[in-house]
């Protein structure tokens, strides 16, 4: 499991069953067709016999990256797709989306102490980042969550990370108080 994530596990005589509340998790199944293992993550559900892959909740979406194997992703009203090695999608309210492209690398990547955003809007980034980071930071001005950003971070130095991002971006930071980080425009 990623930094503050939540999951619950639920184990019977036909399925293996987890919920994934907040955050990210990588599974590993073990092979058994009498049991599908079943990760259920908002409005999805992947479902596998024998696999090895990662689920990440983001904040509007969830993203599926199949490392070994192959998964059926069931999202929405659209019928369940097939999710094989090497490939990753993301989902949402509104079902399914295309297949990502490097998804796995990307998704993966938290495992070896790397953040990675391809792209990814700035309240997404701080999402993830806040998962790692001491302090608690907070967008101050709306309009700044849709900047994108691409780059990778070292999540065992938050700190820097944060720095990086807003070295990259028109932003600034202020810090009021310990334990509260503000990221505004610059």
């Amino acid at each position: 499991m990623d930094a503050d994530s939540t999951l619950s596990v639920s184990f019977t005589a036909g399925e293996r069953s987890v919920r994934l509340s907040e955050g990210r998790a990588h599974f590993v199944t073990a092979p058994d067709p009498e049991r599908p293992f079943v990760v259920t993550c908002a409005n999805g559900r992947v479902t596998t016999a024998n696999a090895s892959f990662v689920v990440h909740r983001c904040l509007d979406s969830v993203v599926v990256a199949v490392e070994t194997g192959t998964a059926t992703l069931a999202a929405g009203a659209e019928p369940p797709l097939p999710i094989a090695a090497g490939q990753s999608r993301s989902y949402g309210p509104g079902g399914p989306g295309p297949l990502l492209n490097q998804g796995v690398a990307v998704e993966s990547a938290w495992r070896q102490g790397r953040l990675v955003f391809q792209g990814q809007p700035l309240d997404a980034v701080i999402a993830d980042l806040n998962r790692y980071h001491p302090a608690r930071i907070l967008l101050w001005d709306r309009p700044l969550a849709g900047l994108r950003f691409d780059g990778s971070v070292d999540i065992s130095r938050p700190d820097a990370a944060l720095n990086a991002i807003v070295r990259t971006l028109p932003l600034r930071t202020l810090r009021p108080f310990p334990g509260l980080v503000i990221v505004r425009s610059a």
